[in-house]
Order: structure tokens, then C-alpha cells, then sequence
């Protein structure tokens, strides 16, 4: 039986959150539920947290966007205490004007792939940190399948390694590009 100060900080953490949701309230407000946690305890949490709001309503504060996209079925952004957006997860991952690959390395130089391998039907640009390469139609609209068939045709072709390829912008980006 340890005092309430020698707890360390997940410790703390985690008898706040179990008192909140012992409480059983209709309404709770939980700021930053897995900062300071280690992994598992954080994974643990957000369950916990989604079978309550299955029956409660629960309001999450965050910087952790990946929390929030975990836990979470309605979104609203604030920025500088202004709202920017507020609409159900899926319109923040729905658009898929891209295609974004996940490098299994770094593209030091864009230019030399696009001189040895020039794409017929779509631009490519850098995403996060030369890790991503983001892919859109030349004709402009939405990606579609026979799209993502061709992109992933010339980047083999290309011997670009790559270990992820997703259609569209994922909750992330479309947070950062709001804020």
C-alpha cells in the first residue's frame, strides 16, 4: 500500500482514471487519458475508455492523434480556441485525391527517379521527411483503384522499396493540413 505521493506519474495516472470512470457518470472529461503511460497501460486504457463511451458520453483533450483517432467517433479540432472543423472521424480520412507510399527508405533525390522514370499519369511530390512519397492524378479528382494498380506497377518497376501505400490522407494529415 503505497501514499498517493509515492506513486510515480503513470501510477497517479492511472488511479485518476479509475476513480473518473468509478463514478459512472453521464458526462467525463478526460484531458491527455494516456500521457505518461507506458505502451500496453495506454492501449489498455483506450479500450477502456471506448466501452465506456459506448454508454456514456466521453470528451477527450489531446495532442496525441493518434489517441484520438483510436478512441474516438467524433472530432472536433480547436485551434487558439477557435473551432476549425467538427464532423465524425471518417470525413477526416475520407478524401483520396492521393496516394501516399511509406519509403522503406529515404529518396534523397526525387529528380533522378523522375529523369530515369517519368510518370505518364500522375504527379509525385515528398511527404514527411523524404520517408513518403505522395502521389496524385494528373487529370485531377479522386484516386481509384486502377490508380493505386498503376502507382504501384511503376514504383516496382522503378525498384522503389516501400513498405505501406494507402489511398487518400489519413487522420493526421488532414488535422495538420487544418491547422
Amino acid at each position: 500500500h503505497s501514499k498517493p505521493h509515492q506513486l510515480s506519474h503513470g501510477e497517479k495516472k492511472r488511479v485518476a482514471l479509475a476513480q473518473a470512470f468509478l463514478g459512472n457518470y453521464d458526462l467525463l472529461l478526460l484531458d491527455e487519458p494516456t500521457s505518461g503511460l507506458d505502451p500496453i497501460q495506454s492501449k489498455r486504457v483506450r479500450k477502456i475508455i471506448q466501452a465506456y463511451g459506448k454508454t456514456h458520453t466521453v470528451i477527450i483533450t489531446s495532442h496525441n492523434l493518434a489517441e484520438i483517432r483510436d478512441v474516438c467517433d467524433e472530432i472536433l479540432l480547436i485551434k487558439r480556441g477557435k473551432l476549425l472543423k467538427h464532423a465524425p472521424l471518417k470525413e477526416f480520412v475520407s478524401a483520396a485525391d492521393t496516394i501516399t507510399l511509406d519509403l522503406q527508405y529515404p529518396l534523397e533525390d526525387l529528380s533522378i527517379l523522375l529523369s530515369k522514370h517519368p510518370p505518364d499519369a500522375f504527379y509525385i511530390t515528398y511527404g514527411f521527411n523524404h520517408q513518403e512519397l505522395v502521389i496524385s492524378n494528373r487529370r485531377g479528382g479522386k484516386m481509384d483503384s486502377n490508380d493505386l494498380s498503376q502507382v504501384v506497377q511503376y514504383f516496382n518497376q522503378a525498384h522503389i522499396s516501400y513498405h505501406g501505400i494507402r489511398i487518400g490522407k489519413n487522420f493526421e494529415e488532414t488535422c495538420l493540413d487544418l491547422l
